[in-house]
């Protein structure tokens, strides 16, 4: 009779809500049971979604110290992990440990003996499932995007020079004007305006001593992106989607306006 450790994991926090591990394990025991395999623990993998690397490197720490174990039994390949890298090592771990992998819903894992076409469609299964992964994110990135363009309110990203996040959570947040920053922006504008040069304009912005936000020297490309960026004047915009931001414009727009003539007749 073989020893096993079952694998259950729950990966949302409505998941959890709803003992979807529990179930998971109640499906686990039914198929060792029907299968004479001898259940020797139970490894529950309790994390809520990201730092999948920390957790499978966990598991795969966990499988190397209990030699008695002969396979481990879960449901499906992506509860364990949706990243297609992360899945294959998983793989090849367990069979440096000689330790089978059995799924309850997948057959393409279990009396695996080396079968080149089991192997590919496994891999591609793993493609599919960090596929998914990655289109859920991108969706729900947007989703709250979009939220927060409906409202005027930025709440992700990094703030551009002349302004901060204030509060802490996602409705809390809102953007507020730093004040020093404010002026920097200011400045750039006017001396743009004065000197029709990127270059003139960060050599002069450096040369008052002033820095980016992270703490560099201003180059013509950052110049640029501050002179071509509409927030200063109150729009927040996504995609083709603007709206009146509830921020405090920098800039008005009479003086944007002049600016992005001037580019247009420099630069076309």
């Amino acid at each position: 009779m073989k020893n096993v450790v079952m694998y259950a994991r729950v990966s949302t926090l409505t998941q959890k809500a709803n003992d979807t591990i529990d179930t998971q394990i109640l499906t686990l025991k039914s198929y060792c049971k029907n299968h004479n395999l001898n259940v020797v623990d139970t490894y529950m993998d309790k994390g809520i979604s990201g730092a999948s690397e920390t957790r499978v490197v966990a598991l795969v720490k966990y499988l190397q110290d209990h030699s008695d174990i002969d396979c481990m039994v879960f449901t499906y390949a992506d509860r364990i992990a949706r990243d297609t890298f992360l899945q294959l090592w998983i793989e090849k771990e367990c069979k440096k440990l000689d330790i089978e992998l059995i799924s309850t819903e997948q057959d393409l894992f279990n009396n695996d003996n080396g079968e080149p076409m089991k192997q590919a469609m496994r891999e591609m299964m793993a493609v599919f499932a960090s596929l998914e992964k990655n289109i859920i994110t991108k969706r729900l990135s947007n989703g709250r995007k979009h939220k927060a363009i409906a409202r005027g309110v930025k709440s992700q990203g990094n703030c551009p020079l002349g302004y901060d996040y204030e509060g802490k959570t996602t409705k809390d947040k809102k953007v507020v004007v730093n004040v020093e920053e404010a002026e920097i922006v200011k400045m750039i504008f006017k001396t743009f305006l004065d000197t029709h040069s990127t270059t003139r304009t960060a050599k002069a912005v450096n040369e008052a001593g002033h820095t980016t936000k992270r703490s560099k020297a201003f180059s013509k490309q950052s110049i640029q992106n501050i002179l071509m960026n509409d927030f200063y004047t109150g729009i927040l915009a996504y995609n083709e989607e603007e709206r009146t931001g509830k921020h405090e414009a920098i800039i008005s727009k009479h003086l944007f306006t002049k600016v992005q003539n001037l580019f247009n007749m420099i630069f076309r």
